[in-house]
């Protein structure tokens, strides 16, 4: 038995020619550069047989015919196996990193599990007194705008009372003097009103920016707030209305539900083929058969 010789890994490039040494040449490999080495090493035959899969791929018949069907049944199987075969030494090389991996998260769970039992109750009875600082606080600035509420309803009125006074003794005024003293009391019958508007409106700008969250500033720079945040629950399935969530749907949700709907009516549908396809049909969706043609390695 002979043993085929295989060329130079790279063609063409000169036995004697080598780079001359550089600082640092002498630095082991990454670990991330070890693992391909070692992988290279593993995998030489396979890669070898996939080349040569990649070479014979030129030598299946076209067309397929009765006489060469054979042959490109046994050329699928042979890229099968092949392919049965990476995956399993892809298995076995990852194997030892999986139980790797975990080690690892357990070595950093060791760690952090402490920290984590540690921060439930603390900070349940923290997220207890914050929120009880938020209703006080609430309560306080409800306080405060029930009494603003009060003062500018008083400011209006008598801004109004201001006003119709000015407007009646502008109606009374005979002399030159009377109606420069009713110009007067309109002018600044008109400045209490403007004045008390932009006093609501500097009240109300005050009353949003006082109604965030509250924040509790440590003396190490932490700083504890609470963060509101809307979520659901479901309570009576069956009286969702879909349509209002049907522009929210992505196709691969469809797609989970389509295929759940005719597992249930599989029966239905292998029973009598379209004709119960049709009579289980989804108005949007084409239910039918179809076939794939498969080989199955040795």
């Amino acid at each position: 038995m002979t043993t085929k010789k295989r060329g130079p890994k790279f063609a063409g490039k000169s036995e004697t020619t080598e780079a001359p040494a550089q600082i640092g040449d002498n630095v082991p490999p990454s670990e991330t550069e070890a693992l391909r080495q070692n992988l290279d090493e593993k995998t030489q035959a396979l890669r070898e047989r996939m080349r040569d899969l990649q070479v014979g791929l030129a030598r299946v018949p076209d067309p397929i015919t009765e006489e060469n069907a054979s042959q490109v049944t046994d050329f699928i199987g042979q890229v099968k196996r092949c392919l049965r075969d990476v995956e399993a030494k892809r298995k076995e090389c990852k194997a030892p990193l999986d139980e790797q991996a975990k080690a690892l998260q357990r070595y950093f769970k060791g760690i952090s599990d402490p920290g984590q039992a540690m921060l439930g109750p603390v900070e349940q009875r923290y997220g207890a007194y914050v929120r009880k600082r938020e209703a006080e606080e609430r309560e306080r600035l409800a306080a405060e705008q029930r009494k603003r509420e009060e003062e500018e309803r008083k400011a209006a009125e008598e801004a109004t009372q201001k006003q119709r006074e000015a407007e009646e003794a502008a109606r009374k005024a005979e002399s030159d003097e009377d109606r420069r003293r009713a110009a007067l009391q309109m002018e600044q019958a008109e400045r209490a009103r403007q004045q008390q508007e932009d006093a609501a409106e500097a009240a109300k700008k005050a009353e949003r920016a006082a109604t965030g969250p509250i924040h509790q500033k440590g003396s190490l720079g932490a700083t504890g707030y609470t963060a509101r945040t809307w979520k659901h629950e479901i309570i009576d399935r069956d009286a969702i209305p879909l349509e209002k969530l049907r522009p929210y749907l992505k196709d691969e949700h469809l797609a989970v539900a389509i295929r759940a709907y005719m597992a249930a009516h599989a029966e239905e549908i292998r029973r009598d083929g379209e004709k119960s396809a049709a009579a289980v049909a989804l108005a949007g969706v084409r239910i039918f058969e179809d076939t794939d043609v498969r080989v199955k390695a040795s």
